[in-house]
């Protein structure tokens, strides 16, 4: 089954899936395991255009219903890849909360971060741009929906 095919409720236990994966492979099993919630949308951050992100104020994940209609042109194999990114750079928030480590605007100390967890950044016409790795695509290459 495709991402953009689960019910809600198949997507939120999918993706607990793919935390515990990737926290275990990526951040040592050092970060706690927080809800996942499927939203229309993700009104609150900066641009209100974000598909994923960690609140620590609410101690949850969100991910934007609006995946599915980006999603939908990829194999699956990289949906998982793209999935797995997101999940990664939420949980470097997460991690950068935990540790108090101000990662305001995506700043260089983030991107450092989440470098060490598997990120790869590019400078693209004056701005630093996100890039998956083999790092992360190791650690889910065998993970299933």
């Amino acid at each position: 089954m495709r991402y953009e095919q689960m019910t809600e409720d198949q997507q939120e236990k999918m993706l607990a899936r793919l935390y515990k994966r990737l926290n275990k492979t990526l951040f040592d099993g050092k970060l706690e395991a927080r809800p996942i919630w499927i939203v229309e949308e993700i009104d609150w951050v900066s641009d209100g255009e974000a598909w994923a992100a960690f609140s620590a104020e609410k101690q949850r994940f969100f991910f934007s219903s609006v995946i599915n209609e980006d999603i939908k042109r990829l194999k699956k194999k990289d949906q998982i890849f793209f999935l797995s990114c997101l999940m990664v750079h939420e949980m470097v928030h997460q991690y950068c909360w935990f540790e108090s480590i101000d990662d305001s605007g995506h700043n260089e100390v983030f991107r450092k971060v989440a470098e060490d967890h598997g990120l790869k950044f590019e400078f693209v016409d004056g701005e630093w741009k996100q890039k998956g790795s083999f790092v992360i695509y190791a650690a889910t290459c065998n993970f299933r929906f």
